[in-house]
């Protein structure tokens, strides 16, 4: 089986990228629908629009109603087809993303993705994720391409609420478990070939740079300031992430993540939290498994966690009553067929999630 590797055909991130916009994306056309909330849209059009009429050029908004569904996906792919556009740009948070990614695959158009917060590893993929009316997950669908760019600007990011930072962080610092888990395992990526010594060292950066500058990065977004530290994190989080998932895999972490979803409803959470507090229970299962407890990578992630305010418990996702039968339909939830979670390097089911949930309630950290 052939060894693959992919990404984003170009990806750039700097202060203020979205007031130039159409000097980033003048080689896909001239005219283009842009996929946005209405909060996303108060925010950007401003920039946006400045950077396209300054170069003679056009874009129109399209509303995005929040929910990554098949008929809003459908709504917004017959919007598009009045408006003879030459691309899609998706701006906003993962769901916006996700919908501009899907409804750019629908229509055949090229898609760049335009992220206001660095809160999932979202708009590097060329993957998207569909939800249910009701928002939980529905399933995760593979696109023909990924974004022919990325534009992240950090300024923009560095205003955003801290949370979603952070969320993003749990997010990211899941690809580095999760990708050593598929690796043991000897399973396929996402492109459906074998993964590269380059992805596994990117998603092991990913996870080392969130250790290095993820509690400053946490402190200058705080105070509003666009930093080095801040641009690291971001990277990390966006495309080492992105990238990192993409090209090894997601295992347990993420299957959790769904499995609270779909287990519990409405779920509070953001996903990066979820993943968060997924990866502790992919970790205590690993540690179950081989029968002894790895207490210095253990002791790096709860620090971590505690640092930047990552979830350690499940009373702080709101579940503040995770009593057994909670649990356990979680972990019925998370071992589903098609669950990433028969990624990990050894026999999963219902009965192990269970028990590592049970676990980590019982810590009380």
């Amino acid at each position: 089986m052939a060894k693959s590797l992919t990404a984003p055909a170009r990806y750039y991130q700097g202060s203020a990228l979205l007031s130039q916009s159409y000097r980033y994306v003048s080689h896909l056309g001239r005219r283009f629908a842009i996929i946005a909330d209405h909060l996303v849209k108060d925010l950007v059009e401003e920039r946006i629009e400045e950077g396209f009429r300054d170069a003679g050029s056009a874009c129109v908004f399209l509303h995005f109603n929040g929910e990554t569904t098949l008929g809003e996906v459908a709504r917004l792919t017959a919007l598009i087809c009045e408006e003879n556009c030459s691309g899609i740009i998706g701006v906003g948070g993962g769901k916006a993303i996700d919908a501009a990614k899907l409804v750019g695959d629908t229509c055949g158009l090229p898609v760049v993705i335009a992220p206001t917060s660095a809160a999932t590893d979202a708009p590097c993929s060329s993957m998207a994720v569909l939800y249910s009316e009701e928002g939980a997950f529905h399933k995760v669908q593979k696109l023909k391409s990924g974004p022919q760019v990325v534009l992240v600007d950090t300024e923009i990011i560095s205003k955003a609420p801290v949370r979603l930072l952070i969320s993003g962080m749990g997010d990211a610092f899941a690809t580095y478990y999760e990708a050593r888990a598929c690796e043991r395992a000897g399973v396929q990526n996402y492109t459906g070939g074998v993964r590269m010594h380059t992805s596994l060292t990117l998603a092991e950066l990913c996870r080392d740079l969130l250790l290095k500058y993820g509690y400053q990065a946490k402190r200058d977004v705080e105070a509003k300031r666009d930093t080095q530290a801040v641009e690291n994190v971001v990277e990390a989080n966006i495309y080492l992430s992105g990238i990192g998932f993409e090209n090894n895999g997601c295992a347990a972490a993420h299957a959790i993540q769904n499995g609270m979803t779909a287990a519990i409803k409405p779920f509070a959470a953001l996903h990066g939290e979820g993943v968060a507090l997924g990866t502790l229970v992919q970790l205590i299962m690993e540690y179950n498994e081989c029968g002894r407890w790895n207490q210095s990578e253990w002791n790096q992630a709860v620090t971590f966690y505690r640092k930047v305010g990552l979830p350690l418990s499940f009373g702080h996702i709101g579940i503040t009553d995770a009593d057994d039968l909670l649990l356990d339909k979680i972990a019925k939830a998370s071992v589903t067929p098609d669950s990433k979670a028969h990624n990990m390097p050894f026999e999963i089911t219902q009965e192990k999630i269970f028990t590592a949930l049970r676990q980590l309630r019982d810590m009380g950290l």
